[in-house]
């Protein structure tokens, strides 16, 4: 399954690092920001046999709005979308929620929720 993972990128994600920590701290047990906490996702993700598309390795210095125009481009080309902790307090990722239900995607709360790519084919 190609998902993307969604969450908040902005400097303000250290707000919610304590939060992130206790939901998902399989996958972040550092403060080394944002980059980190998505490839720490990705890898997780990658590991249950999945293609990830993360928006945290796009380079730095465009206007937001280019930002959410690829974002939204990724959201549409994937079958799902993975809300990572945090995602109610970010503008960018809750329009990419609505825009992953607007299009039919599937959309997976925190990453214990996404199954091994061999569980989805055996419907579980």
């Amino acid at each position: 399954m190609i998902l993307y993972i969604s969450g908040p990128i902005s400097s303000r994600m250290d707000t919610y690092k304590a939060e992130f920590d206790a939901a998902e701290s399989y996958i972040s047990s550092d403060m080394d920001g944002y980059k980190s906490r998505f490839g720490k996702a990705e890898s997780v993700l990658k590991l249950r046999g999945h293609i990830v598309l993360n928006p945290a390795v796009h380079p730095l210095g465009m206007p937001y709005e280019a930002y959410l125009k690829i974002d939204m481009a990724m959201v549409d080309v994937s079958d799902g979308i993975v809300m990572l902790h945090g995602w109610q307090n970010s503008n960018g990722a809750r329009r990419e929620l609505k825009h992953a239900l607007r299009m039919g995607k599937k959309v997976f709360y925190g990453i214990e929720s996404v199954p091994f790519v061999e569980n989805l084919h055996e419907g579980k």
